[in-house]
């Protein structure tokens, strides 16, 4: 049977990224929490831990991680049922989550888990690797473009995000008539696949083959498009404010780019993990485009 005082140590060790942070917050000696990690793996027989800076998890320690969040769920959920206490008990929940998806349509869900009594702790990333952080045990659940399920866990389509490119009509007037390999563009980041699939699907150009600031900010992406300096590609729900009191216009009417939009979460049903999921699901049909999901691979 697995002691679970070791099982906490190596949580909060790969939570925190440090032996040193771990120990501040279990209130132990640094020394202490070695010895936790050390006798765990001695009964594991496996390394647990990567010891880079951030310390890491090896793919046992993701498990085991994955395990004792899992085991804090269920325990959090049996306590106030016992206790039948009906006051307000704060609970946090780890979610990886797209900017966009941030951006837009994700906040009247964390206000709906507010009203619940339940926090959010979140890791902002690319659609396309969220269900990494899902793999590795760092969250309960995760917003991704991929249907591919993670092992131990469910996956629910929940809609799609069209994506446009807008600019201000200035800007269309100066530059539409151009090849696009010549227009400034906005990159999330260097590696940005929404980018690099818009125009790859409508104008055959690769990365590197056009120019284009760098702004790692779904909000300044948009805020540049406004400004005049580059056409932004941004989900249609965020610009169509914009477009309605036009100060900006559409660069490419007529072609956009549909990214399905996935909720990966733990097969195990507490009563949190439910109410997200409810609250996911249900916001997701009201403000998402929602036909049916697409195979994998496609758009």
């Amino acid at each position: 049977m697995l002691d679970y005082k070791l099982l906490d140590a190596l949580a909060a060790v790969i939570t925190h990224g440090s032996f040193e942070k771990a120990a501040q917050v279990l209130s132990i000696t640094q020394s202490a929490v070695s010895q936790r990690i050390k006798l765990l793996e001695q009964r594991i027989g496996r390394p647990l831990l990567i010891r880079t800076s951030p310390v890491k998890p090896s793919p046992i320690g993701r498990q085991l991680l994955r395990h004792a969040q899992q085991v804090q769920s269920l325990e959090n959920q049996l306590m106030k049922n016992l206790s039948g206490d009906k006051t307000v008990s704060w609970q946090t929940v780890r979610l990886a989550v797209n900017a966009d998806s941030l951006a837009t349509w994700l906040p009247a869900v964390l206000q709906g888990l507010f009203n619940e009594g339940i926090l959010t702790e979140l890791t902002v990333d690319d659609q396309d690797v969220t269900t990494d952080y899902l793999k590795e045990g760092e969250v309960m659940g995760c917003l991704a473009s991929s249907a591919k399920v993670v092992q131990g866990c469910r996956c629910d389509f929940l809609g799609n995000m069209e994506y446009i490119a807008v600019a201000t009509p200035a800007f269309y007037q100066t530059f539409h008539s151009k090849p696009f390999s010549q227009i400034p563009t906005v990159h999330f980041g260097r590696q940005d696949e929404l980018q690099n699939r818009f125009l790859k699907k409508y104008f055959q150009l690769e990365p590197g083959q056009f120019p284009a600031h760098v702004l790692p900010s779904v909000e300044a992406i948009l805020q540049a498009a406004r400004s005049g300096i580059a056409y932004g590609i941004v989900p249609r729900m965020q610009a169509l404010p914009h477009l309605i009191d036009e100060e900006l216009v559409e660069m490419t009417p007529g072609k956009s780019l549909s990214v399905p939009l996935y909720w990966h979460y733990w097969q195990l049903e507490t009563a949190v993990l439910k109410k997200v999921s409810a609250l996911m699901m249900r916001e997701a049909r009201k403000q998402l485009p929602c036909p049916e999901a697409p195979p994998e691979g496609q758009e």
